[in-house]
C-alpha cells in the first residue's frame, strides 16, 4: 500500500494514512517498528490522522468517501468521534501531551449559503 505520513515524533511515533487494497484511505499509527490500521468512524468509509502526541493519543478525520466527516480522536483502541460546532464537517489537527485537541469546524452560515471555518477546541475531550 502507499504511505502519507503527516507528523513524526522523537519517540518514533509516525501517523498518516495509507491507501487500502480497496483505495480508500485509513489512518495509521506507526510505533515501535510496526504499522497499525486505525480504522473509521462506525459508517465511515475513509480516515487520516494528523496528530499524536507522546502517550499514542492519534486525532484526525474520519467520513464517507465524498468528504463529509467528523474529527475522531484514537484513544487506548477506540476511535471517538468528537463531533461538529453544528454543522457537517469537522477535522482534528493537532493534540498536545495534556489530550487537548485543536481543529475546526464547518458549519452553515446564518441566513443560509455558504460555509464558514471556524477554529475549535474540543477541550470536552481532554484527558
Amino acid at each position: 500500500s502507499t504511505l502519507f505520513p503527516y507528523t513524526t515524533l522523537f519517540r518514533s511515533q509516525i501517523v498518516g494514512y495509507s491507501i487500502i487494497a480497496n483505495g480508500l484511505n485509513h489512518a495509521f499509527l506507526y510505533s515501535g517498528g510496526s504499522m497499525m490500521d486505525l480504522g473509521t468512524l462506525p459508517g465511515a468509509a475513509t480516515s487520516d490522522a494528523y496528530g499524536v502526541n507522546d502517550s499514542g493519543q492519534v486525532v484526525g478525520y474520519s467520513g464517507s468517501a465524498g468528504g463529509e466527516g467528523h474529527a475522531f480522536l484514537y484513544d487506548g483502541g477506540t476511535m471517538i468521534d468528537l463531533g461538529t460546532l453544528g454543522g457537517c464537517c469537522s477535522e482534528a489537527l493537532g493534540i498536545n501531551n495534556s489530550g487537548q485537541v485543536v481543529g475546526y469546524s464547518l458549519f452553515t452560515a446564518a441566513g443560509g449559503g455558504g460555509m464558514l471555518s471556524c477554529p475549535a477546541a474540543f477541550l470536552r475531550y481532554r484527558f
